[in-house]
């Protein structure tokens, strides 16, 4: 598709988070970085073919040497998932670590009281 126009970032993001949940993007954000022509190749996130300056991420931890090209625009969005998908993980972890502890203090304390039935009860 010769002077195709690029996918609009909310259909990237989309395939980005298709990507990730099949386990064909890493969740990571990159640390090694490198930047070139990469023409021809297609890109890892939308899956077009690179016509322009691209960005090449390494990630040999997660992908056993491959190295992973996009368009610059893309990685950006591709990262930007990542972070959201790193942050909500720890938000969920978290939230459920605070609600495991409550519940233990709401049970020791109504095994502590003389007087249970007085307590509220969390939910």
């Amino acid at each position: 598709m010769a002077g195709a126009l690029p996918l609009p970032d909310n259909q990237v993001r989309l395939l980005v988070r298709h990507r990730i949940d099949k386990g064909r993007l890493p969740i990571m954000v990159a640390t090694r970085l490198s930047g070139g022509y990469q023409l021809g190749k297609k890109c890892a996130a939308c899956g077009r073919v690179i016509r322009f300056c691209s960005i090449g991420v390494e990630s040999p931890e997660v992908f056993a040497d491959r190295i992973l090209e996009f368009h610059i625009r893309c990685h950006v969005i591709w990262q930007l998932e990542c972070i959201r998908h790193i942050a909500e993980d720890q938000f969920w972890t978290g939230a459920q670590g605070r609600l495991a502890e409550e519940r233990r203090d709401a049970a020791a304390q109504i095994q502590t009281s003389p007087y249970p039935e007085t307590l509220e009860t969390r939910t």
